[in-house]
């Protein structure tokens, strides 16, 4: 897949790897439909990229939210790539976590990449070649004092990319986890 011929959906935009994605991804000519629940620096991005960058502000732990995403991809036409780059980090011992933020944890980094690549999946079947990709961590893969929910988040959403590549392996759609580093 040529990233000139891509059309991208991008959780996550406005920050880190989600906006340096961006820009990399607009650079190299690809279409991308930003989500994020912030515009912050992506307005930067959007100046310089007119034609390729337009911009979703969702909240993808509600239902609601993720239904916005897959309603705009639905009018860009194409989409043939999802990436779940949208995440938080929270550094605290399991029992100093309040439930409101434990949730939230696992709502942003698995939640909502599980439930908006299942609400995506008859756009990118409907493509000649497709690909999810799942931002990870590599506490996906190492068990880390301070970051117990993190981690977990991290396992569960490198589990869900092992099993859904196997699953859509007669079909169009590939999916890859990516796991940077610190």
């Amino acid at each position: 897949m040529r990233l000139p011929e891509s059309v991208v959906v991008l959780t996550g935009a406005s920050g880190g790897i989600g906006l340096e994605l961006a820009e990399q991804l607009c650079a190299a000519g690809a279409q991308v439909l930003a989500v994020s629940r912030h515009m912050g620096k992506l307005a930067g991005l959007m100046n310089r990229y007119p034609d390729r960058l337009r911009w979703q502000e969702a909240d993808l732990r509600s239902q609601a939210g993720r239904e916005q995403v897959v309603a705009r991809a639905r009018e860009m036409g194409t989409v043939n790539v999802l990436i779940n780059a949208a995440g938080v980090n929270r550094f605290a011992l399991l029992d100093q976590l309040d439930e409101h933020a434990l949730d939230e944890l696992l709502d942003i980094n698995l939640k909502a990449p599980l439930q908006l690549t299942r609400a995506c999946l008859p756009l990118l079947r409907a493509q000649p070649k497709a690909l999810v990709v799942n931002v990870g961590s590599t506490y996906g893969s190492i068990g880390y004092p301070g970051y117990a929910s993190y981690c977990a988040s991290k396992f569960a959403l490198r589990g869900f990319s092992e099993a859904l590549r196997r699953e859509l392996a007669d079909t169009t759609v590939n999916v890859l986890y990516a796991a940077p580093r610190a």
